[in-house]
């Protein structure tokens, strides 16, 4: 047993009147809700409704509606402190927003590509410092809380494109990636490239000794300044 809902149009006499007008007792066409059921694929049964009669009981719902979802986004922003001076948040309010900002970086970060958390280029750690500031500034006040988060989400979600696309061209990762460069091969320094780098003789063998238990430039096979601004170190083998 099924029912078929059709919106229709009858000729009525408007004797209820219009929400908050009275009714003018003229003969109009009204839309309607015809309702039929179905037996066996037959009717067997059909209602019409005026909608013009129940108009002001639906219009009532409809207004109470929109009171109870006012009601609830004031007190939404009363609860974050929404268009408040950052100055007269109170500690409830900044926590609340506290838990709610860390909540939503989680998802952020789920949703944004792995690269950014290794930080590998400053691609990925320009990324890393604009949305820590715009989360911040949504905890504190000092931004629109909302639209901050949302735009948090555009921030990964554009730096998850162009790392798509600078996987798909290299010309394109070497523009917003940078190239790396070799700065010791076959135990010589290239003086020229760790000028270039503004790297000194200190800060490598500084490099050599962290990242390959190095002391000397003779026993480094290959040394190469990365994009991330480490050195990685592969030495000599031993005979």
């Amino acid at each position: 047993m099924t029912a078929l809902y059709l919106a229709l149009t009858a000729t009525a006499t408007d004797t209820v009147g219009d929400r908050e007008m009275a009714p003018t007792g003229k003969t109009i066409r009204t839309p309607t809700i015809q309702i039929f059921r179905f037996s066996n694929s037959r009717i067997v049964e059909s209602w019409a409704w005026r909608m013009r009669q129940v108009g002001r009981p639906v219009a009532a719902e409809l207004r109470e509606g929109e009171t109870q979802m006012s009601t609830v986004l004031a007190d939404l922003g009363a609860l974050l402190g929404l268009g408040r001076e950052a100055a007269s948040l109170t500690f409830v309010q900044i926590s609340l927003r506290g838990m709610i900002v860390f909540l939503a970086a989680l998802v952020i970060v789920r949703c944004g590509d792995r690269r950014f958390l290794s930080q590998k280029t400053a691609f990925d750690v320009v990324l890393g410092f604009i949305l820590a500031s715009m989360l911040a500034r949504a905890v504190n006040g000092t931004a629109a809380f909302f639209p901050t988060l949302g735009g948090g989400f555009i921030l990964v979600l554009l730096h998850r494109c162009l790392a798509y696309w600078a996987q798909r061209s290299h010309t394109f990762g070497l523009l917003i990636k940078g190239r790396s460069d070799v700065i010791v091969r076959d135990g010589t320094l290239d003086v020229a490239a760790a000028r270039r780098n503004r790297l000194s003789e200190h800060d490598l063998h500084e490099d050599l000794r962290l990242h390959g238990n190095v002391a000397d430039v003779r026993d480094v096979l290959l040394a190469v300044l990365e994009r991330n601004g480490h050195v990685s170190v592969v030495r000599r083998p031993h005979p």
